[in-house]
């Protein structure tokens, strides 16, 4: 059966790197959402193929929360400033670290002998790349809505690599450990920005 997990995988890394170079608010979120579902895919489809309904249930979570409910809360919040930019990293300078994100995921997660452990280790590197570009975002964008968008995407890193771990009995609740820390982060960005916009 052909494995959709690299596919999954590298588009989420691919989006975290769109997420990094945006400038828009609304791009970022658009960017964020997308990343999310293919998150969430990549777990389903992990869990389709053991036969498990846990990965399932997680991809329902992660859906819910970082593919629907925190980008519109952030986008409601960030309607007052749409014509703004956030600050960050060029589109150019954004290629450079995701290519030197992945080399560096490569170079600390080593592929061990064997084909299946090699498909592992390339997606454990993807994610763990995905991991380190939402770490950069977080530290060069100043703005709270775009740290909050960058916080979100770094914890979808961590959960692509929950989705290839297999025997995880709690993913289910890590899942929505994760969700709950970053709806707490966007309500942190969101709250503040809307008072702004009122006052």
């Amino acid at each position: 059966m052909m494995r959709y997990e690299p596919l999954f995988g590298g588009a989420a890394l691919v989006l975290a790197t769109v997420l990094l170079s945006a400038r828009g608010t609304r791009t970022g979120l658009i960017a964020l959402a997308l990343q999310s579902w293919a998150v969430a895919l990549t777990m389903a489809w992990t869990g389709s193929l053991r036969g498990d309904g846990r990965p399932a249930a997680a991809a329902l979570i992660v859906i819910a929360a970082q593919g629907l409910a925190i980008p519109f809360a952030l986008g409601r919040a960030s309607r007052p400033r749409e014509g703004q930019e956030a600050a960050g990293p060029g589109v150019f300078a954004a290629l450079l670290l995701g290519l030197a994100a992945v080399v560096l995921a490569l170079l600390v997660v080593r592929p061990s002998t064997g084909a299946g452990s090699v498909a592992a280790h390339e997606h454990l590197a993807m994610a763990l790349a995905t991991v380190l570009l939402g770490l950069v975002g977080l530290i060069t964008h100043r703005d709270r809505l775009a740290q909050a968008i960058s916080f979100t995407a770094l914890l979808n890193g961590a959960l692509l690599a929950l989705a290839v771990l297999p025997g995880t009995p709690l993913l289910v609740p890590l899942v929505l450990g994760t969700s709950a820390l970053a709806a707490t982060v966007t309500l942190g960005a969101a709250g503040p920005a809307e008072r702004r916009t009122r006052a």
